[in-house]
């Protein structure tokens, strides 16, 4: 750890003592998976139980958890169909605020201040 004098922003790391070259190097690696969709990480965080999140930067940041497993491969297959999911909700001018990729053969997405209506019962 070290402090220094910057004008400009940084990303903020957090996570469990000793975990830094862990996280510097995801930093890297989740960076590098970023790029093809312009998105940059703002935070990265690093639970006590080994599970990872991390935020973009920009107007329209993205939350986005990555759970402890393969966090790598559940990012790059976010990319690979973020055009064709986010990207295309946000292009129709519906904007995603947080992402799950935990799942195994997919991803949860969620919109802020949206409300599902309850089914209408037949009367």
């Amino acid at each position: 750890m070290f402090s220094a004098n910057f004008d400009g922003e940084l990303p903020q790391f957090v996570g469990p003592d000793g975990s830094s070259a862990e996280i510097a190097q995801r930093y890297r690696e989740f960076g590098v998976a970023l790029e093809p969709r312009s998105l940059a990480i703002a935070e990265l965080r690093l639970s006590p139980r080994g599970s990872w999140q991390l935020r973009t930067t920009g107007g329209a940041a993205l939350a986005i958890e990555l759970g402890r497993s393969a966090p790598g491969d559940r990012l790059s297959r976010f990319v690979h169909y973020h055009a064709r999911t986010v990207g295309a909700l946000n292009h129709g001018g519906t904007r995603v605020d947080y992402v799950d990729l935990r799942y195994r053969n997919g991803f949860a997405v969620r919109v802020p201040g949206f409300t599902e209506r309850s089914p209408r019962k037949a009367g």
